[in-house]
């Protein structure tokens, strides 16, 4: 746990791949993609309450734990994350600590790291790279199909909402949105031996 003076060291630090200032909680769509992110790369920290440029603003603690709670129920893949709040300056600052994890983890929105102070999708290689060289497949596999069929209903979703637009850009979208995740799963499944002939 980050003590106070942590904190207002962490500030003077300012953000990057594993530290983000936000000054009130994310909303848990973007939340889960934040902790994908830092949980794909080298774990990171989360402080909430910050106002830029690193002005202490505190928050609401019952919200923050409210959304994170929310925002962990959203993932897939076993991550360590610890939330809590500090007291700085007679103000409460919301902090979320994520570990780096050893199975990837993905958010409904699919699978992320951080590059600079962003999240960003991990494309099919580097998905097949990470689940490949994870000891416990089993696990992966069983992540990552959770992952699928959490996109595919997300998908659905999306089609329904558009189905009265019949235009060929709307088909074409979603057909490539199929064809990328279907050509995820083969090249999974073959780096891990379990591909068909």
């Amino acid at each position: 746990m980050h003590t106070p003076q942590d904190i207002e060291r962490l500030l003077k630090q300012g953000e990057g791949p594993a530290l983000e200032f936000k000054v009130s909680t994310p909303l848990p769509e973007s939340l889960s993609r934040l902790i994908s992110g830092f949980a794909n790369t080298s774990g990171g920290t989360l402080i909430v309450g910050i106002r830029e440029p690193n002005t202490i603003s505190g928050t609401d603690i019952a919200r923050f734990e409210k959304l994170v709670q929310r925002a962990k129920e959203r993932l897939n893949g076993k991550v360590e994350i610890a939330h809590y709040s500090v007291e700085v300056e007679g103000k409460s600052l919301g902090v979320l600590e994520v570990q780096q994890s050893k199975i990837p983890i993905a958010s409904p929105e699919g699978y992320f790291h951080r590059v600079g102070d962003r999240e960003v999708p991990l494309d099919a290689s580097q998905i097949v790279e990470r689940m490949s060289s994870v000891p416990d497949h089993a696990a992966a596999i069983a992540s990552l199909s959770k992952t699928i069929a959490e996109q595919s209903a997300e998908f659905g979703k999306l089609r329904e909402s558009f189905e009265k637009v019949n235009s060929w850009k709307r088909k074409a979208f979603y057909a490539l949105l199929g064809a990328a995740a279907t050509a995820v799963v083969k090249l999974v499944l073959a780096a891990f031996g379990l591909a068909g002939g």
